[in-house]
């Protein structure tokens, strides 16, 4: 109702009126008494087109190149980002918003760079990790992925990018305890935060390996010409992010590099520099790293290695916190819930790693070289069983999401277990094979349930968190060269 000339013509797909009343100079902005523009009416028509997937008539060719004729008009108008951001939020096809956000004004074009063309806008990904972060806040409760595509969409993101993150922040309830422990989504750290979303982006890699993933999710354009430039664009962008998101993966590198030394440090230096008389509080460990970013489940198992590796090197029982609570600190807080905040060291008692800090340890190098070793061994038991792949009680997309996300980090460990060998596992989906099973070793596995349980019937936290003493057989050396993952 309400429509003029143009919003006529664009409804009936006449390409010829469309592009005569163009050539004369038409504004488009005018509204119809349902509150569209013309090109919100092209871009609705548009989508409905691409409703068939790969199944044109002529008319829905033509609906298309009208939607073409009316966009490539609207650009050069001084209004073009309103009426592009307006057009956006009201169109239902996902490939019709990309079409949109991808065009871009010839008398307001972007910055060239090497990687992206001034005809095209790049990913904004400051944008995208905010986007990303509001939607993570709201995974768990009533999650609205088609405000989430739209943001997502206009801060450059290609479709299958968008589809990816959306199944992450979909998948994410489930994994969050694995991920991030007890705590909210709304409340994780920013550290926290930026390894989980720099994982993600790493593991977007397999979209750009895998040949018809990206140009599948563009299917509704059949054999449309307009798909080859799409799907090229989106290839661009694709490589790019997933090319910078391993600079932020950097920090995890150097931590698992160092991580005997942080360890050790963190340990005595609890003590005044004296060797302790007892293994480190249970969960001080596994706080530290997560302050670093890393996987709630995967610093649980760093937290007890250590505690195995000081218990068998130095043959002190560990510690029974059910009777010694006045020397460990509680790990529940007010309001009874776990939270491994509370095992944090305070900021005066964690420094970077260094050889001045270091300089005073109280371990001999004997001591040193069976403690590092009895550490190694420890992690290897769980790494080689594989189990922190596993996602209980999900599907097997969600267990495939959670998989990729969480060998990055095993394989930035695996560095650090194995430094004198080429690490050659298969990626995270095909690794999760059936656990090595070592004579000598025995384990008592210490789920993320039970470690951060606050049932009236269990016992305090910290006894959780406590592996049960195990023996080792030493049959390799300790020391060689530590190397970053390449």
């Amino acid at each position: 109702m309400g429509n003029d000339i143009l919003m006529r013509a664009v409804q009936f797909g006449d390409q010829s009126l469309v592009d005569f009343i163009i050539r004369f100079g038409v504004k488009i902005g005018q509204m119809n008494t349902s509150g569209l523009n013309a090109l919100e009416l092209a871009a609705e028509s548009a989508g409905l087109a691409l409703s068939n997937t790969g199944v044109f008539s002529l008319w829905d060719y033509e609906i298309i190149y009208t939607f073409q004729l009316v966009l490539e008009q609207a650009k050069r108008q001084i209004d073009w980002n309103s009426l592009r951001s307006a057009a956006i939020g009201k169109a239902m096809q996902p490939i019709i918003r990309e079409m949109l956000m991808q065009t871009v004004s010839p008398f307001r074009g972007i910055r060239t760079s090497p990687n992206f063309s001034p005809d095209f806008p790049p990913v904004y990904e400051n944008s995208l990790a905010a986007t990303v972060r509001l939607a993570l806040c709201n995974a768990d409760k009533d999650w609205d992925r088609t405000s989430t595509e739209i943001q997502l969409t206009e801060c450059g993101t290609p479709l299958p990018v968008i589809n990816f993150l959306c199944a992450y922040i979909k998948a994410v309830p489930l994994m969050r305890f694995k991920l991030f422990g007890p705590t909210p989504l709304a409340l994780i750290s920013e550290e926290h935060f930026k390894q989980f979303f720099s994982g993600i982006m790493a593991t977007m890699e397999k979209l750009a390996l895998e040949e018809d993933s990206i140009n599948d999710a563009y299917d509704p354009l059949g054999w449309h010409q307009l798909r080859d430039k799409i799907v090229s664009i989106s290839r661009l962008k694709i490589r790019s992010l997933f090319l910078g998101a391993n600079s932020y993966e950097s920090s995890l590198i150097a931590l698992f590099t160092e991580l005997f030394e942080k360890c050790l440090y963190l340990t005595v230096s609890k003590q005044h520099g004296a060797i302790p008389k007892m293994p480190p509080a249970p969960g001080m460990i596994a706080a530290q790293m997560m302050s670093h970013g890393v996987y709630a489940a995967l610093a649980l198992e760093i937290d007890n290695a250590w505690r195995t590796a000081w218990e068998t090197t130095f043959m002190i029982p560990l510690v029974d916190t059910a009777n010694a609570s006045t020397t460990t600190p509680s790990a529940l807080s007010s309001s009874g819930d776990f939270s491994l905040n509370s095992l944090l060291p305070s900021q005066s008692s964690v420094a970077t790693n260094n050889d001045d800090e270091m300089g005073g340890s109280p371990l001999s190098d004997l001591q040193s070289s069976q403690l590092l070793l009895a550490f190694r061994e420890a992690l290897k038991i769980k790494v080689d069983s594989a189990d922190l792949l596993k996602l209980p009680d999900a599907l097997a997309e969600e267990a495939t999401l959670y998989a990729d996300l969480m060998y990055r980090q095993i394989y930035m460990l695996m560095q650090f277990i194995r430094p004198q060998i080429a690490i050659e596992e298969e990626p995270a989906p095909r690794a999760m094979a059936q656990p090595i099973t070592t004579a000598s070793h025995t384990t008592t596995t210490i789920t993320l349930a039970e470690a951060f349980s606050n049932s009236p019937n269990s016992r305090n936290v910290i006894d959780a968190l406590q592996p049960a003493p195990q023996n080792f057989s030493h049959s390799a050396t300790p020391g060689g060269n530590r190397t970053d993952p390449g």
